[in-house]
């Protein structure tokens, strides 16, 4: 295997090949810096996103508790703490006071939205005491103007002693409103002394929560994320495979924009070979297109936020082919094939576009050779064990890129 490989790369010596990235991923390194990003620790994934940019100019508290606010009715005490926090070294505790009331409080994170616009909120929360096992809830609100105060979307959860993150997705449906807000509160009558620590709050245009973006006092930004691999002797656009093994970062009922992608190799839009989610049909396909025509084939999926998902796309001369979890192949007939120069292949993206996978990819493996419907469902039991090795997959494998560790290489690894 090892030799085949190398003659077939042209190389010599160990056949790995070390990935290009952007430096904006979401990896073990970065996570280890605690400062932002999905709050996970050792996850031996690699985020791939679209830029965003978090609104909520104080989101992690690391100097004060400016721009937050007592929010409608309710009693409680705010104040900036250093005892614990989610990123950074520092969160807001909010505590509940007063007789019996509950905690709320609010940033106004945008003046003047854009009627149509879709904004989504987050926050990471945590209890203490008689916090814990409370209900907390994330608000949406528009506010001001001649249109009435509405609540566009919530999400409610129950807090617990560890930190947990809630989110929300609305539309501002008014143009003549004044002000976007992110609530959060303690509901019901919660107790006096009930504590709820909360951090990483995030506002952003956007229909899916990505990643913690830090702010310390003004809007900021994390550029889009992109993962290229050189695509010699890995397979052509007549004969190979490619399986994903990802965890998703949305429903699939409420996508991000465009159509995310996994795996993209063209050298323009009408010369490509690809697989993505569909989001109009929410169907996952792969696209085979030159400038004849273009061949496809989809199966519909649905799935959860933060769900493990595998996605196999194959194809030969005359089909395509594509599997679900390890699920018996859907197939159709592709004879649109193109000859392609691009030396790379983009994971997780099609650069300059917002076509991001925008979630989580923990295995891409790709091959060469035919696979059945039986070596559909072993690629999905290996990858689904989170260390798959290149000698057990079938098909021809050609590579096989675990992302773990903050070591990132394509080849021969098994």
């Amino acid at each position: 295997m090892r030799t085949a490989l190398r003659k077939a790369l042209g190389t010599s010596g160990p056949a790995h090949r070390t990935l290009t990235t952007s430096g904006f991923e979401i990896t073990d390194a970065s996570r280890a810096l605690g400062i932002q990003g999905d709050g996970l620790l050792n996850d031996s994934s690699m985020g791939i996103w679209p830029p965003a940019t978090n609104l909520c100019t104080n989101g992690g508290f690391e100097t004060n508790t400016t721009g937050w606010f007592q929010f409608q009715e309710g009693i409680s005490t705010f104040v900036r703490s250093t005892s614990d926090f989610k990123f950074g070294a520092a969160c807001g505790l909010i505590t509940v006071a007063g007789g019996g009331g509950f905690g709320q409080r609010a940033f106004s994170f945008v003046s003047t939205p854009a009627n149509g616009a879709v904004y989504t909120v987050s926050i990471w929360v945590k209890a203490t005491g008689t916090g814990v096992g409370q209900s907390v809830i994330l608000r949406l609100w528009g506010i001001g103007g001649a249109g009435a105060d509405a609540e566009l979307a919530s999400a409610m959860d129950t807090v617990t002693g560890d930190w947990v993150r809630l989110r929300a997705t609305g539309t501002i449906d008014a143009a003549d409103r004044t002000n976007a807000y992110l609530a959060i509160q303690i509901t019901g009558l919660a107790p006096d002394g009930a504590v709820m620590l909360i951090d990483g709050a995030q506002a952003e245009l956007s229909s899916v929560a990505t990643p913690y973006i830090e702010t310390d006092g003004a809007t900021a930004a994390r550029s889009a994320a992109r993962v290229q691999m050189p695509v010699a002797g890995l397979f052509t656009p007549t004969q190979g495979w490619v399986a994903a093994r990802m965890r998703m970062g949305w429903v699939n009922t409420a996508d991000p924009s465009g159509n995310p992608v996994v795996f993209d190799w063209r050298d323009d839009a009408n010369n490509l070979l690809q697989l993505r989610f569909d989001t109009t049909g929410n169907t996952w396909e792969v696209q085979r297109r030159n400038t004849g025509g273009t061949g496809e084939v989809t199966v519909a999926d649905t799935f959860a936020l933060s769900a493990a998902v595998t996605v196999i796309a194959a194809w030969d001369a005359a089909n395509l082919k594509v599997s679900v979890d390890g699920g018996t192949f859907t197939s159709a007939a592709a004879v649109n094939i193109p000859t392609l120069a691009a030396s790379t292949l983009d994971i997780g993206s099609i650069a300059g576009t917002s076509e991001h996978i925008a979630s989580d990819v923990r295995t891409f493996a790709t091959g060469r050779g035919t696979l059945s419907n039986g070596d559909a469902a072993s690629i999905h039991t290996l990858l689904s064990a989170g260390d798959p090795q290149m000698s057990q997959l079938p098909g021809s494998p050609t590579g096989l890129w675990t992302a773990v560790n903050g070591v990132y290489e394509i080849g021969d690894i098994g």
